[in-house]
């Protein structure tokens, strides 16, 4: 048994998937604060994001809680660990949680957004995979603003596969507004109704995409 099991089991009496406590932030603090500031709780989180194993409880802990905000934003920013193990784990081991929809704290959101290079990831790693019945929610969001503060959304629309795009425009269509309000009429007026968000997904790529790659992403996607 990998140590961050034995965490998982210890947080399984303290809360469950979906748990509306985190929403309280004073409260999820009071339960969470001391159990992070032993040193083997912190040798188990370590353990749960390098090992590619889940654990939907301890990464609730850490993006939920302002010590465990902090203790990411340290090891990311002090200790030097790849914050590609962070996001993995919150772009695919969210399943538990995508129906309490709680926000992920402010402090590791803002780093997320617009911290350093420490926290620049690779679009093809990640978003090819990703879908919303398994990230946290809003890990997405904040991973889709950084690129686009960046000046690299084109980026968004060359990995994420077309199904994801136009099943993301159904359930959170925010994700992708400001692209969204930018389609020129002309492109508006190919969508068809009662094709609307395959097609509206269709005009999002051909108007943030090179027009040889959005043709030849389209032709090979199954919408």
């Amino acid at each position: 048994m990998y140590d961050f099991q034995l965490l998982d089991r210890a947080l399984s009496k303290v809360f469950h998937p979906n748990d509306p406590v985190v929403l309280d932030e004073e409260a999820f603090d009071n339960l969470i604060d001391p159990m992070l500031q032993k040193r083997t709780c912190k040798e188990n989180v370590q353990a749960y994001l390098s090992s590619g194993s889940t654990s939907p409880r301890i990464l609730a802990m850490l993006i939920y809680s302002a010590a465990g905000n902090q203790q990411l934003i340290d090891w990311v920013e002090e200790k030097g660990m790849p914050v590609r193990l962070l996001y993995s784990c919150m772009i695919f081991d969210g399943a538990a949680w995508v129906q309490l929809d709680a926000p992920i704290r402010a402090a590791l959101a803002e780093r997320i957004v617009t911290g350093g290079e420490k926290w620049d990831f690779d679009p093809a790693e990640f978003l090819q995979g990703v879908a919303p019945s398994n990230a946290f929610p809003g890990a997405l969001d904040l991973l889709v603003k950084r690129l686009r503060a960046q000046g690299n959304v084109t980026q968004v629309y060359r990995h994420l596969p077309l199904e994801t795009i136009a099943l993301y425009l159904e359930t959170q269509p925010s994700l992708f507004q400001p692209e969204i309000d930018a389609l020129s009429d002309d492109i508006r007026a190919l969508i068809n109704p009662d094709y609307y968000f395959e097609d509206l997904t269709k005009c999002l790529i051909r108007q943030n995409m090179e027009r040889t790659e959005a043709i030849a992403k389209v032709l090979g996607s199954k919408l």
